[in-house]
C-alpha cells in the first residue's frame, strides 16, 4: 500500500526535516498497529478470499480439502504424521489451523520513515508455490488489504502526523 501527502503550512512552522520524519515513523507504527488489531484476523474469515482477491484453488485442491474436513485429519508431508483439521478448513487459508495459530499468536511491527513491516511466524509451506510459480501466494494473501481498509489506514496516518505536527516544537538555540 503506498501513501502520499502533501504539508501546506499555514503560518511558522519550526519542525525540521528530521522532526518530519519521526512524526512519519511514528503514524506508520500506528498504522502497523491497527492492521495487526483490526485487519489480520480477517484474513481467515468467510469471504475474505473475495474481499482480498485470492488466487483461485484447483478442484484437485478443493476435492482433497474436502475429503480431508470430511475425514478429519490430514497427511502433514513434513512431520510425516496424521493432523487433525479444523472445521474452519473450508476457508482458503487454514486447512489444520497451523498457519492462522502462528501468524495470529506472535507479530513484530517495524515502522521506518517511508514504510512499516509486520512481521509473523507462519509455517515453511507459506513461501512454497509448486512448480512455475503456479500455486497460490499465501504470504501475499495473507498480507492484502482491502482498498476501503487502505483508505482508512491512510486517514489514520495523515491524521497522526497532523496532530504531530501541530504540537508546538521547541525552539532550541544554539550558542556560538
Amino acid at each position: 500500500m503506498k501513501v502520499a501527502f502533501t504539508i501546506i503550512s499555514r503560518g511558522p512552522f519550526e519542525a525540521k526535516v528530521r522532526d518530519l520524519k519521526k512524526f512519519a515513523q511514528k503514524g506508520l507504527a500506528k498504522v502497523g498497529e491497527t492492521w495487526v488489531k483490526k485487519f489480520q484476523r480477517r484474513h481467515f474469515e468467510t469471504g475474505a478470499a473475495t474481499k482480498y482477491g485470492y488466487a483461485r484453488r484447483s478442484a484437485k485442491w478443493m476435492r482433497r480439502k474436502r475429503e480431508a474436513v470430511e475425514r478429519g485429519w490430514a497427511w502433514d508431508s513434513k512431520t510425516r504424521q496424521r493432523v487433525a483439521v479444523t472445521s474452519s478448513a473450508r476457508l482458503p487459508l487454514v486447512w489444520t489451523g497451523r498457519m492462522k495459530e502462528m501468524a495470529l499468536a506472535a507479530q513484530r511491527i517495524e515502522a521506518f520513515t517511508t514504510n512499516v513491516r509486520v512481521k509473523m511466524k507462519a509455517p515453511y509451506y507459506v513461501t512454497m508455490r509448486g512448480k512455475h510459480q503456479a500455486g497460490p501466494d499465501k504470504a501475499a494473501e495473507m498480507t492484502a488489504v482491502a482498498r476501503n481498509e487502505a483508505d482508512l489506514l491512510a486517514n489514520q496516518f495523515a491524521d497522526a502526523l497532523a496532530d504531530d505536527i501541530r504540537q508546538p516544537t521547541p525552539v532550541t538555540t544554539r550558542r556560538t
